[in-house]
């Protein structure tokens, strides 16, 4: 079976691509240092190590976006 396709389709097929536009006024306010990031990766091994050694397992996905409220609090000894 022969497919043949005209310019036009070939067009479309290099031009039908998916494009993201940023706001740029949202870069601005969301940016971070390079330290912020290190201390922020630095709370989050102490608190894993802490949490582990309870038996307890925390996301770092989950930490960097809701940050302290990420760990679950502990009602039991309470």
């Amino acid at each position: 079976m022969d497919w043949v396709l005209t310019c036009a389709q070939y067009e479309l097929l290099m031009c039908d691509a998916p494009i993201v536009v940023y706001d740029k006024a949202d870069t601005e306010q969301k940016t971070h240092t390079a330290k912020e990031m290190e201390d922020l990766k630095r709370k989050w091994e102490e608190k894993r190590k802490e949490r582990e050694m309870k038996g307890q397992r925390i996301s770092l996905n989950d930490f960097i976006v809701n940050g302290i409220n990420a760990i679950p609090k502990d009602t039991k000894q309470e």
